[in-house]
């Protein structure tokens, strides 16, 4: 789309293995992660600087836990600041 840098975030790059999952909303939600967790990889390895906060563990649409994400994503990113740095000083 024209953008000269591009930093992404992968919500799935550290999924947890799971050992049993329980009922059929359990199957459905793990197929989701797994397959956001195949088409995001691709998508990361796009990407300038890719983000990966850490939420094994997590459902992510488990809308109660919104300041957990929020932390994550912030930890990670303050985790990349000397890339995203560095970054910022190729575009001034």
């Amino acid at each position: 789309m024209g953008a000269d840098f591009v930093i992404g975030v992968d919500l799935y790059a550290d999924i947890a293995e799971v050992q049993q999952v329980e009922g059929i909303m359990g199957v459905l939600i793990r197929n989701l992660e797994i397959t956001q967790r195949f088409h995001s990889q691709a998508d990361s390895q796009q990407a300038d600087i890719c983000i990966e906060p850490k939420l094994a563990g997590e459902s992510l649409i488990d809308l109660g836990k919104v300041d957990v994400y929020i932390q994550a994503g912030f930890d990670a990113a303050m985790a990349c600041k000397e890339e995203l740095l560095k970054l910022k000083q190729h575009t001034s």
